[in-house]
């Protein structure tokens, strides 16, 4: 699937924005079973660290018992309520929702299991569906979820929506010692100490998607994966006393992404660009409104367009799922060099292909 010209200038105009959304009310869960032998107590306190340096209250915890019939149902049961609190709730709200333990593919559907030493599951997919499903298109709310096991959650066509739901997994059955039961290991404690930096530096938000780039930069063990469900962009947590009602816009000015890790990704398009209209795009790359900058590497013309751009991974990952993007590369970033304006030139002409 390619996009419109407009839907294309959007999705990078979202590329390069932080998302200013305050929040009014934070809600935080954490789940684990009782039998863990993976170091998820250890998890839990770093993720109620990270919570309190985020001004979140304690997070509600559950142990999952031995004798549990059905966790399943009781952790969707567990979950509605704080659900019914948000919509109570006046002003936006963002729920966190941690996990620590193992994880497994099903061997049927590869879909994400959290399972026990005695063989009980729950289904990843089961907590997702109600958070998709039961909650007011108009509901206020943005969710994060922390899935700190082993497995990736399979990435799906991202849903344009006011709301944000995201979810961070800690990487794949390849990364041997990532998932041994060590604190300094953690997934869960790597993301700590990454907030925590920040909080140290005085910033006063944190955007999700520039954590798992920093992690994925700089972690020998750890590969965090992301994944967006619903809405384009990112959510950025508050550390410290702040406000809700402290501008983000100001506060996005001030701290930047770091940048220090890079994508490069291709854009297509429906539209096909011509000499003038090319001319103008590549004016506004040099100049954005934004946080990130984009460089634009190389345009193919037929019938339709496809663009090739270098960004920080923060940006990139503010659009993955979207329809027409694709990752070709994430690295250190390019030696910087000087902005081209990109012409239709033959060089940039694939013949008569469809693209």
């Amino acid at each position: 699937m390619v996009l419109t010209k407009d839907i294309f200038e959007q999705t990078l105009r979202d590329a390069i924005k932080k998302r200013e959304m305050p929040y009014y009310n934070k809600y935080a869960f954490h789940f684990r079973w009782a039998d863990d032998d993976t170091g998820a107590e250890r998890d839990f306190q770093s993720f109620k660290s990270m919570m309190d340096t985020c001004g979140f209250p304690n997070p509600d915890e559950w142990v999952i018992p031995l004798n549990s019939p059905i966790p399943e149902w009781e952790i969707v049961t567990k979950l509605a309520k704080i659900i019914g609190k948000v919509g109570d709730a006046d002003g936006r709200s963002i729920i966190v929702i941690h996990y620590a333990g193992h994880g497994v593919p099903s061997s049927s559907s590869g879909e994400l299991l959290f399972t026990n030493s005695r063989g009980k599951t729950i289904k990843a997919a089961a907590i997702i569906a109600l958070l998709e499903n039961s909650l007011p298109k108009d509901m206020p709310v943005d969710i994060l979820l922390i899935f700190d096991c082993c497995g990736n959650f399979l990435a799906r066509t991202l849903t344009p929506d006011s709301r944000l739901i995201e979810i961070i997994t800690a990487g794949n059955k390849r990364d041997s010692i990532a998932f041994e039961s060590t604190r300094n290991t953690s997934l869960t404690f790597e993301l700590f100490m990454e907030v925590r930096s920040r909080a140290r530096k005085s910033h006063l938000f944190v955007e999700v998607v520039d954590i798992v780039s920093e992690i994925r930069r700089t972690s020998p063990v750890k590969t965090p994966h992301h994944t967006s469900l619903l809405g384009i962009g990112s959510i950025r947590l508050p550390l410290g006393s702040n406000s809700a009602a402290m501008s983000n816009a100001i506060m996005g000015r001030i701290y930047p992404p770091l940048a220090r890790y890079a994508a490069t990704f291709s854009i297509h398009t429906s539209h096909t660009y011509d000499a003038k209209e090319l001319e103008q795009l590549s004016s506004w790359i040099v100049n954005p409104e934004g946080d990130c900058k984009l460089t634009l590497e190389y345009v193919k013309e037929t019938s339709s367009t496809l663009f090739i751009f270098e960004a920080p991974y923060t940006a990139f990952l503010r659009i993955q799922g979207l329809p027409g993007v694709t990752l070709l590369a994430e690295h250190e970033p390019s030696y910087p060099r000087v902005q081209q304006h990109i012409q239709p030139t033959p060089d940039h002409i694939v013949g008569t292909e469809n693209m």
